[in-house]
C-alpha cells in the first residue's frame, strides 16, 4: 500500500493497456430532448461513414458503426422509434449536404430490445449485433434495462444515454456494455427541465471520476434475520410512540 496505484485491494491498469470508456454529457437548454437526440443520434451516426474509405482509421470503425440508445423507460424509447424512422434520416441528409460530406450514411437496419419485443427474438436480434462493418452490420438498437445482464458482444463501442437511470448501479451496469474490448465513447443527454438531470450535468466530472463510490447499498431482504436485528426495534419505538401521546415527546420517549 505504498502507492496509489496498487493499493493492494485494487491495482490502477494504465489505459494504454486496458481501454475504458469515455464519458461525456450533453444538456441542451432552449429546446426539446428530441431535438437534441435527433442531432445527437446524426452527428455519431455519419461520423464513421466519413471515415469509411480513409485507410488510417478505418480498421478501427467497427466498434462505432453500431450505436445503442439506452432509455429509462418505454415511453421514452418509443418516441425516439418513430424519430429513427423520419427526423434522423432527414438530419443525415441535411448535415451531408451542409458539410459536404463524402457520402450519407442510410439506417437500413435498426432494433429493439426491450420487453414489447418476443423472448424468441432477443438471440436473434444479439446475433445481429455480432455482425461486422460490412457483414450488415445494426445501424442503432434501442434498449432498455434489460441490456443492462446478459448482453455480452465486445464489439459494442458506442451509447448514447438518455436522461441520467434512477441508480448509479443500472447507470455503471448499462453503460458497461459498450467498451469492453474497445475503447468505448458513452454519451449521456440530460433533460434541462428535470432538476435531477441538471444536478448530475453540473457535477459530471465528479460524479464520474468516482462512480464506484456512488453505488447506492442494496436493498435488504424483507424479514431476513439481519434485517430484522437492524430494524424491529426502530419500529417497535416508532409504534409505542405513535400509540401514545405521553411518549411523544423526546424525553419522555
Amino acid at each position: 500500500g505504498l502507492e496509489v496505484e496498487d493499493s493492494f485491494f485494487a491495482k490502477e491498469i494504465p489505459i494504454e493497456e486496458e481501454p475504458f470508456r469515455l464519458y461525456s454529457g450533453i444538456c441542451v437548454s432552449g429546446h426539446s430532448m428530441k431535438t437534441v437526440l435527433v442531432r445527437v443520434y446524426a452527428v455519431l451516426l455519419q461520423f464513421t461513414e466519413n471515415l469509411k474509405d480513409d485507410p488510417e482509421y478505418s480498421k478501427y470503425l467497427d466498434p462505432y458503426r453500431t450505436l445503442i440508445g439506452y432509455f429509462n423507460s418505454i415511453r421514452e424509447l418509443g418516441g425516439t422509434v418513430r424519430l429513427l424512422d423520419d427526423d434522423v434520416k432527414k438530419r443525415l441528409q441535411i448535415i451531408t449536404n451542409k458539410y459536404k460530406f463524402p457520402a450519407q450514411r442510410y439506417i437500413n437496419k435498426y432494433r429493439e430490445l426491450t420487453s414489447r419485443i418476443p423472448s424468441y427474438k432477443i438471440p436473434e436480434v444479439l446475433g445481429e449485433l455480432e455482425k461486422e462493418m460490412g457483414e450488415g452490420e445494426l445501424a442503432v438498437v434501442l434498449a432498455t434495462n434489460m441490456i443492462a445482464v446478459g448482453m455480452d458482444v465486445d464489439r459494442l463501442g458506442l451509447m448514447v444515454v438518455t436522461g441520467q437511470p434512477k441508480q448509479t448501479s443500472e447507470y455503471i451496469q448499462a453503460s458497461s456494455r459498450v467498451g469492453r474490448k474497445f475503447p468505448g465513447l458513452v454519451i449521456t443527454v440530460y433533460n434541462p427541465y428535470r432538476p435531477r438531470d441538471m444536478s448530475h450535468y453540473q457535477n459530471f466530472k465528479g460524479y464520474h471520476g468516482r462512480l464506484y463510490y456512488h453505488v447506492e447499498g442494496t436493498t435488504a431482504t424483507p424479514y431476513a434475520s439481519r434485517a430484522r436485528d437492524r430494524f424491529l426495534h426502530a419500529v417497535a419505538v416508532a409504534l409505542l410512540r405513535l400509540d401514545n401521546p405521553e411518549l411523544a415527546g423526546n424525553k419522555n420517549a
